[in-house]
């Protein structure tokens, strides 16, 4: 039987991140992937392909009864191989949520385990590590901010986005040029972005950042296409894990096991191998943020319908308006996948000649809002395979209803000539984006899976560093958070080797 002084299950965000910086500091780690990599052909960068027939997806889940297809990547790489790549700090107040919360849920259930203060010199690595290119003088209202410069330029805003930033600017708001992780040397400028594989590679991924330079350097293997059966424990010890590879069962043994196979499949995994869970927390507190799209349609085509745009963002409402004085998040220009999606989702059939007209002169803004943890919101493991179980708390829909109109008005506001529509577009069973909660951290086994560096209470040598350990959702897309909490849970995992 191979052994490994590390084995990481999942190649995302976290696992594919804390991989490669355990191996660089000596050890002989193992990262497995149920999935393979993107095969280098048409899917893609095909809207039929990616978008509509999900080619990066995993198998279907049941969710809320109803069996779908999520938007989710089952890559080498993880959800980085297809995200929209900003990565973003989050807000003091993320960690400060009683005066916000504190009436809706218990100080357990909203509570991080220690302060934002113990993850600033980790942010700052992981945007190194994944050459977030960003302007760090910039303001951005209630957000945390790095202090010295990016080590990477920013891509230059494109024209139409010098105006949209003027005319916030013009609303007496405070509109920043986002950091983003994609390389503006190689960059080809598509007009669709997320959900796609990046055809220059210059988007940044725990595989081409993290995973693909350590594996040049040496200490780490990648075994993709291997998934995982069980894990099989003893005691307070995981002894090895079982899996599955073209057909054959095989099993590898390490020293220690790190779960990061994301906020649906690391508790899954935790279940079907029967793990110790006294408190039966494994899989509650599933969380994804509430988002609301205002979309503005013009007579005048809208030049982000044909060139890279996600790049303009908005926090002057991270804790409301002044008059709705309740808890959102960020708000930002996102791209809008093609007309197919278009006609996708329209509530009356349309054809094609308009569809394509309506990609090509509309303007998609996005709010995030975000959503409470609610115990009967889980993940289980049944004999059928993965069953979730999701509803917003009313306080969600409440502020999600409220952002989108609030939203709906300053765009009126800056583009009057236009005509707008707002969609709650995470109420989709499908789109599970910016997914956390499902194995909470925290100081008491009570209320948490793992302790406060990552370590599971029952298993002394058992870690998860992915979005399942985040208590509460963020403002902010979790993306940076959670690699930076990686590096941090490594950095303990070493201590303790």
């Amino acid at each position: 039987m191979e052994h490994y002084d590390v084995v990481v299950i999942g190649s995302g965000a976290g696992g594919g991140t804390m991989g490669a910086a355990l191996a660089q500091r000596g050890m002989k780690v193992a990262i497995l992937e149920a999935s393979d990599h993107m095969p280098d052909s048409l899917a893609g960068r095909s809207e039929q392909d990616m978008i509509l027939h999900k080619a990066a997806a995993p198998d279907p889940i049941h969710f809320n009864g109803e069996q779908v297809r999520p938007l989710l990547g089952a890559l080498v790489g993880g959800s980085t191989g297809l995200y929209g790549a900003a990565l973003l700090r989050p807000s003091p107040s993320d960690w400060d949520l009683e005066p916000f919360y504190g009436k809706y849920q218990a100080k357990e259930l909203i509570q991080w385990p220690w302060p934002l203060e113990d993850l600033s010199a980790y942010l700052e690595k992981a945007e190194d590590l994944f050459r977030v290119a960003g302007h760090h003088h910039m303001t951005m209202p209630f957000l945390s901010s790095r202090q010295s410069p990016y080590t990477h330029q920013a891509m230059p805003l494109a024209p139409f986005n010098r105006d949209l930033m003027d005319k916030f600017n013009y609303q007496g708001l405070k509109p920043f040029h986002m950091p983003i992780a994609v390389d503006s040397n190689v960059c080809v400028r598509c007009a669709q972005c997320p959900g796609f594989v990046c055809p220059a590679d210059a988007r940044a991924s725990s595989y081409n950042r993290a995973i693909q330079p350590q594996l040049k350097q040496g200490g780490l293997t990648l075994l993709p296409g291997h998934r995982v059966l069980k894990l099989d424990y003893r005691g307070r010890q995981i002894t090895k894990v079982e899996l599955i590879y073209k057909g054959r069962i095989r099993s590898i043994a390490a020293d220690a096991f790190v779960l990061a196979a994301g906020a649906i499949y690391t508790p899954y995994i935790l279940q079907s191998s029967q793990i110790p869970d006294p408190h039966d927390l494994v899989g509650r507190y599933y969380m994804f943020h509430l988002g609301v799209v205002c979309l503005s349609i013009s007579r005048e085509v809208y030049p982000g319908s044909s060139t890279f745009h996600k790049q303009i963002a908005l926090s002057d409402f991270y804790q409301g308006f002044t008059d709705f004085k309740h808890k959102l998040g960020l708000v930002q220009n996102i791209p809008i996948t093609g007309p197919r999606t278009i006609a996708s989702k329209s509530p009356v059939p349309l054809p094609p000649f308009l569809s394509r007209w309506l990609y090509r002169h509309t303007m998609a803004t996005a709010m995030v809002v975000e959503d409470l943890p609610v115990a009967s919101n889980r993940v289980r493991w049944t004999k059928r395979g993965l069953d979730i179980s999701h509803r917003f708390h009313p306080y969600d829909l409440y502020r999600g209803h409220e952002a989108g109109q609030r939203l709906k008005k300053l765009m009126k506001r800056v583009l009057p000539k236009s005509w707008h529509v707002v969609r709650m577009g995470a109420l989709e069973n499908a789109h599970l984006a910016h997914q956390v909660g499902t194995c909470r951290m925290g100081r008491d086994p009570r209320y948490s899976v793992v302790d406060p560096m990552g370590r599971h209470h029952q298993l002394d040598n058992l870690f998860i560093a992915d979005g399942s350990v985040l208590p509460t959702s963020l403002g902010v897309g979790p993306a940076l958070t959670i690699i930076a909490n990686a590096l941090r849970t490594a950095d303990q995992l070493r201590k303790d080797a």
